[in-house]
Parts: structure tokens; sequence; C-alpha cells
């Protein structure tokens, strides 16, 4: 199975923007602020499954769409007592081994092997670490404890559009997705949002956040990212190249859909209960007249919006 995070381009430009991206992320400090994040993802599915499911998210089975390479969501919620299990292309390097990174390179092939062997050895093992004593000073991991445990059994490597994977999964009271929906091709979004539409309990609820192609971060370009728009320095692509000339395409598979398209996807299998944009006006400064009017065919909605969580529930 081809990682869906990669598309053909230039090797020198691969390698630019995974250094831009490396050099991003070790700027972050890894510290108990570094999971915030994670911790807010937790509160928000506890939020959302004792509003719709009437319990708690610990009391919840639960399934998280698109892990990625570094399952650190679904690693946090199971160290939180949760029950989740989850599904994805890429096979994950939880821990480095010769014979986990063959197996990878023949799951998802040589170039995921090798950017996940760098990122493993520069970012993730001390990430895991981090996560680790954060986990034992907050008491949800007991000092000797197996950190890894019966973990890796919870992880699927099959594709999410996959029938057979749902007719053997069962039900779920609450399933997620951050930041992965834009890098699947959109009939496959179509057959996994109908697929969840079965596999919800009839009081379930689902949360999916993608990051949207039209909003100024929409490129996934490193320099773009919204941790970055604050900084000022000399740019390669212009504010919402990807939607313009289009000059420098992201070493990303993007399926390029609308807010229009998710909801019409979303609205055909179930229904749409709330829509909350997330740092809504991300890019505004960078929204000049003369750009505004070279994308005078997008609503300011889709060009300001970058993430967006909607909330699913089953049709009545």
């Amino acid at each position: 199975m081809r990682s869906a995070s990669s598309i053909s381009m230039p090797w020198l430009n691969k390698l630019r923007e995974d250094a831009a991206l490396l050099a991003m992320r070790l700027d972050q400090e890894v510290d108990a602020s570094f999971f915030a994040p994670l911790e807010a993802l937790y509160a928000q599915g506890d939020a959302l499954t004792r509003r719709y499911c009437g319990k708690a998210l610990a009391d919840c089975r639960v399934l998280e769409i698109g892990y990625g390479t570094r399952p650190m969501r679904m690693l946090w919620l199971h160290h939180h007592g949760v029950d989740v299990t989850g599904i994805d292309l890429d096979y994950p390097l939880l821990r480095f081994s010769p014979a986990r990174l063959v197996r990878m390179a023949r799951t998802n092939g040589i170039e995921r092997a090798l950017k996940s062997a760098v990122r493993y050895l520069v970012l993730d093992r001390r990430q895991y670490a981090a996560m680790h004593d954060t986990l034992v000073a907050g008491g949800k991991l007991k000092p000797n404890a197996p950190f890894w445990g019966d973990f890796p059994t919870r992880l699927a490597i099959r594709n999410a559009a996959d029938p057979a994977f749902w007719a053997a999964a069962g039900h779920f009271d609450f399933i997620y997705s951050v930041d992965v929906f834009e890098h699947i091709p959109q009939p496959q979004v179509d057959a996994i949002v109908k697929a969840m539409a079965g596999a919800l309990a009839p009081n379930g609820v689902a949360m999916i956040r993608p990051d949207l192609f039209t909003g100024i971060s929409g490129s996934h370009l490193p320099e773009w990212y919204k941790e970055r728009l604050g900084e000022r320095f000399v740019r390669k692509a212009p504010p919402w190249d990807h939607l313009r000339q289009n000059r420098f395409p992201a070493n990303s598979y993007l399926n390029q859909m609308r807010l229009a398209d998710y909801e019409e996807i979303f609205g055909k299998y179930l229904c749409i209960a709330e829509k909350a944009p997330i740092d809504y006006g991300l890019g505004r400064e960078y929204l000049t007249p003369e750009v505004r009017a070279e994308l005078k065919d997008y609503s300011e909605e889709e060009l300001l919006t970058n993430n967006i969580d909607y909330v699913l529930t089953p049709k009545r």
C-alpha cells in the first residue's frame, strides 16, 4: 500500500520540504505543554461522548481513522483508559529496528521508511520518552509499567475504505480523525463516511477535522503552516499559491476538497450536528485586495478557514 502522504516529485524538492519540516519540529520544546493538544483532544472527545452518548469517553469504544506513523493521539487516549483502536495505510515505527524498517519499506515504500527512520532518531524517541514522563507525572502510568504493552495490536494497517475492515470491526461510540481526510481521494472519503454511518452506535458521535485545502495552510508547505504565519521571512511560495499558479506543490497528496464537498458527503450519510472552525481568520493579513480579486471564485469563509471540526451523528 503506497503511503497517501507523498506524491511523485523531484528528490531535491522532497529533501527541501522534509528538511524544512524537520527543522520546524526541532524548534519545538518537548515538555508538558507539548502534549496540551492531546489533552485537549481527550477533553473534547469526553465532552462529545457525554453530550451525545450519555457516557464518558473512558466508557466508550473508540476508533481513530488515520493515526499516522506516530500514533500519539491514540497512545495518549490508551493511557487515559480509553478502549481505542485505529486504522491507517502507513506502518507505524514505534520502536527502531532494522526489521521494522524493512517491513515499513515493504508496506509503504523506501521513501516512507527512510523518512520515518530519520524522524524517529531525531524526534520521535525523544517525544515518546517525554510522553512517558508526562504520563507518569500525571498519574496515568506507573513508573515501572510497560509503555507499549498491547498497544501495537490496536493498530490496523489497512485502507479505511475497505469494507472488510468495517464488517469485522463492529460498532463504535466515538470515531475521530484529525488532519487526515484531506489526504484521501474523494471517492474513498465517500466510502469511509458511508462505512462510518453503519459503524456508529445508535447514539454514537464522530468528530472529523480536515485541514481544508482552500485555507492558507492548505498547501501543506511548511513555510505556510499556522505555527509560522506570524514569522517574517522570505517565503518561496506566495500566499495561496496552491489556489493560484501552484508553482510549489508540497510533497503530499491532497484531494483539493472544498467545504461544500465535505458537507455534501457528510450530509449524505450522517447529520452534521455541529460545525466549528478552528482559528478562523488565519492568513487574513495576507489576503490583500489583489490576492482577493485573483481568488474571487472562493468565499472568504473558505480562504480563512484552515481547520474545521465536524461533529456527526447517525440519521434517525
